[in-house]
């Protein structure tokens, strides 16, 4: 039996766009600096910009954030695809939380756009 974990944060749902536009920053993306695209490299950049220091930068964060982040423009095509080659049962996401805010956020994310329908 096969298992498959799917990641959260910028594979199922956007964060790098909403992270910059929860601080004010227009993002394109031909216009970002070519090695700052993962989300730690526009933090460490964000941080820079902001002098914010990193709990702070997460702690700004509320659960309302990352419960109304948007998915990625694959996400459903990879969820979907990820439930062919393993069952719906055996497909779980993974993600890490960095505050209380995003664990709860996060949790209600995935269970508000992940439901399981036999």
């Amino acid at each position: 039996m096969k298992t498959i974990l799917l990641d959260m944060d910028g594979v199922l749902a956007d964060l790098v766009p909403a992270v910059l536009k929860a601080y004010d920053v227009p993002y394109q993306y031909r216009e970002w600096p070519s090695d700052c695209h993962g989300l730690y490299a526009v933090c460490k950049k964000l941080k820079e910009t902001f002098n914010v220091p990193m709990d702070e930068f997460w702690t700004n964060l509320s659960a309302d954030f990352w419960w109304l982040l948007p998915k990625t423009e694959y996400c459903d095509q990879i969820v979907q695809k990820a439930v062919d080659l393993a069952g719906l049962y055996n497909v779980h996401f993974c993600t890490y939380a960095v505050t209380p805010q995003s664990a709860e956020g996060k949790m209600r994310w995935i269970e508000s756009r992940n439901s399981r329908h036999d």
